[in-house]
């Protein structure tokens, strides 16, 4: 029957891990917006927190059934629809009163999300082979 739960298995503590690591990541890059003033950083901070809520749900959801899971789909909408509306907001403000970011730090910051996401696609497999080898000779460390 298609109204029955989800079968338990290894996706409910992966889907847990990427949400704790999106929301880890979420903190630090809304911090470093928040100190150099940075729209865009800003914006790629509040789609972490987007992509933390996306995988909440999810996990919760995997024990419902098919019909609980399609209001499932449509919750997930709005939490798509809000990270547009916070980007536009501060772009907004920052249109009104503009000031450069300071450069470094978001070059310090950028160079931790790129580490962040090569870790995650490198744990998930998703990566070709000929693109794991060169990856993770730029990781401090190596997933295993």
């Amino acid at each position: 029957m298609i109204d029955k739960p989800l079968p338990e298995s290894g996706l409910r503590r992966a889907v847990g891990l990427v949400a704790a690591l999106n929301l880890a990541y979420f903190g630090v890059e809304f911090a470093v917006a928040l100190a150099i003033g940075s729209v865009s950083l800003f914006a790629d901070s509040i789609d972490f927190l987007e992509d933390t809520s996306v995988n909440c749900l999810i996990l919760v959801a995997l024990a419902w059934s098919a019909r609980w899971r399609a209001r499932v789909g449509m919750a997930l909408s709005g939490i798509l629809l809000a990270p547009g509306l916070a980007t536009l907001w501060t772009a907004w403000e920052k249109f009104m009163a503009p000031v450069p970011p300071q450069p470094f730090t978001a070059i310090a910051d950028g160079s931790g999300g790129v580490r962040h996401q090569s870790y995650v696609r490198l744990r998930a497999g998703r990566l070709p082979p000929s693109q794991r080898q060169s990856d993770q000779g730029r990781l401090p460390f190596h997933p295993k």
